[in-house]
């Protein structure tokens, strides 16, 4: 089997920046630099084994294989990064949306998709005012982290906090004093 000339050229420019980094006087920079690769090679190396394991299940086969892989966490999201996901961005962030709205209809806050332009999606959140103790920033962080484990290639989640209804305030008479008369 031939090697491809760009792997080839890939694994030139991977040893030369190697060497930069060993070449690196301050040692804080460096270690943190070779911890940054490395982390790296050990997510990249925990998704290509998470595939592994997708694909040695004989069960599944063709598409089935293909989209378990893609709906899968961590593989999914390493698809996602490389611009290797089977399923289009836009959609992937319309059910994440849709997923969310649901989790927040039980806190007695609203979600709406405004648009999806130039990789940031806009939506509208309103917090419920049911005194649960979600804070509007907590269900922003909430929604803001569903979106991007859907779509971790995004470039921004813009949330427009909107007020959420006004509660009818009812008027109470104090203790001990009598009903005005008419």
């Amino acid at each position: 089997m031939k090697a491809d000339p760009n792997l080839q050229q890939l694994s030139t420019e991977i040893e030369e920046l190697g060497l930069k980094v060993e070449s690196i006087s301050d040692p804080a920079v460096r270690a943190d630099v070779l911890a940054l690769v490395h982390s790296v090679m050990e997510l990249h190396a925990a998704g290509l084994g998470r595939i592994l394991e997708i694909l040695s299940d004989r069960r599944l086969a063709g598409r089935e294989a293909v989209d378990t892989i893609a709906a899968d966490d961590l593989a999914g999201s390493l698809l996602s990064l490389h611009g290797l996901h089977p399923v289009d961005v836009a959609e992937r962030v319309s059910g994440a949306v849709v997923k969310a709205q649901s989790e927040l209809r039980a806190q007695g806050a609203t979600l709406e998709f405004l648009r999806f332009e130039d990789g940031v999606v806009h939506l509208r959140l309103a917090a419920g005012g049911h005194g649960c103790g979600s804070s509007s920033t907590s269900l922003q962080r909430s929604v803001e982290d569903s979106i991007y484990d859907a779509a971790p290639e995004i470039a921004r989640v813009q949330i427009e906090l909107a007020s959420a209804p006004a509660q009818a305030l009812v008027q109470l008479q104090p203790i001990g004093s009598a009903a005005p008369r008419v």
